[in-house]
């Protein structure tokens, strides 16, 4: 981006209307406003010196709005990439989680499933002692299905659907 400097004049308005008309106007590689001056001692009418004032004016507010325009389109530029990169920042972090999680959540879904067999081994047998403990593995089961429930896992069971077994979405454990 170019350099924005004060545009510093090179005659004030009082000179350019006492004695001195402006003759061209232009602006140089550095984008600063050169106004040139001659000595015309009555050789211009007022309406041709206020003439000049105006392209004069008109010049440099040409390249203030020129300069204004870069700079907003600079800053509208600059807030695209920062608005794309935030975006992809998030995606990364969202991504980035979930694979960090799948392992945890695929080792509590096989926990609660070896817990479920456990229970059923342990309802085959009559001790009093061992169904005490099989009602604290089935809380514990109930807990583990309501934990992976609260994170996005939906509970799979073979009598809930008539739906055959499929590889693409499911696993076995």
């Amino acid at each position: 981006m170019q350099s924005e400097e004060p545009i510093e004049p090179t005659a004030t308005v009082d000179e350019i209307l006492s004695t001195n008309s402006i003759t061209s106007v232009e602006t140089d590689s550095a984008d600063t406003l050169a106004v040139e001056t001659t000595d015309s001692v009555g050789n211009n009418t007022v309406e041709e010196r206020i003439e000049n004032i105006e392209k004069a004016l008109q010049a440099g507010m040409k390249h203030i709005l020129d300069a204004f325009t870069t700079k907003i389109a600079y800053d509208a530029f600059k807030q695209q990439q920062i608005d794309r990169l935030h975006e992809e920042l998030q995606q990364h972090r969202g991504n980035l989680i979930a694979r960090t999680m799948r392992p945890l959540v695929h080792g509590v879904i096989h926990l609660h499933d070896t817990i479920g067999k456990l229970i059923i081994h342990l309802e085959k047998v009559q001790d009093q002692q061992q169904k005490d403990f099989c009602a604290i593995l089935q809380g514990i089961q109930e807990d583990v299905e309501i934990l992976l429930s609260h994170n996005g896992v939906k509970a799979y069971r073979e009598g809930n659907t008539n739906a055959a077994f499929d590889p693409r979405r499911q696993r076995v454990l």
